[in-house]
């Protein structure tokens, strides 16, 4: 079991690499699929693909914010996101605002 000290250090070191956000995110992805993540707190996020949805718990890595569960990891850093559901890989990025 982690101590009380160890896991309020993950949970800031999950803060500062993905800040949440207050609505969630549109991604475009590289297999023409688009993806919304909610990561508005900061342990878990909720990614949707289709008609598909997973609340995935956050790790630590070395760099940006990993979400894993179920066959499925999402990962993101700054303004790109990779998605794996049962070792299928597709790059995304934010979607552009609509003008």
């Amino acid at each position: 079991m982690r101590s009380p000290t160890c896991v309020a250090a993950i949970l800031s070191v999950l803060a500062y690499a993905s800040p949440a956000t207050a609505e969630p995110v549109a991604f475009l992805c590289d297999d023409e699929q688009e993806i919304t993540a909610d990561i508005a707190a900061t342990a878990q996020a909720v990614v949707t693909r289709g008609d598909k949805t997973w609340t995935l718990p956050a790790t630590v890595t070395d760099s940006g914010t990993s979400y894993v569960a179920e066959g499925v990891e999402f990962w993101t850093e700054g303004t790109e996101a990779i998605l794996t559901v049962d070792g299928a890989t597709a790059q995304c990025i934010v979607r552009p605002a609509a003008d």
